[in-house]
């Protein structure tokens, strides 16, 4: 699994009002809200979540799994967020 720095990880997510965070033993769960529909410039008023699961080893976070959900159905998209890890690794 992808890993990035944990400080790096940190200070993103507490950087943007969008995303939360908890720390449960060594495990790292963020929540992200997605904009709605409207909000984006559309029509509609559908939110979906991203609930990330690392793993802290040490100074890394290790990603362990993502799901993607509305409330409605759940599905894991875990191999598909690498482009945000490595957004965040850069930022």
């Amino acid at each position: 699994m992808k890993e990035i720095e944990l400080d790096k990880l940190i200070k993103f997510i507490n950087g943007n009002p969008s995303y939360s965070w908890v720390r449960e033993g060594d495990k790292i769960i963020v929540n992200f809200l997605t904009p709605s529909i409207e909000e984006a410039g559309g029509q509609g008023d559908s939110n979906k979540m991203y609930i990330i699961i690392f793993l802290v080893k040490g100074d890394k976070a290790i990603l362990y799994s993502c799901k993607l959900t509305d409330g409605k159905e759940e599905r894991d998209v875990t191999e598909e967020i690498d482009f945000w890890l490595d957004y965040v690794d850069t930022s």
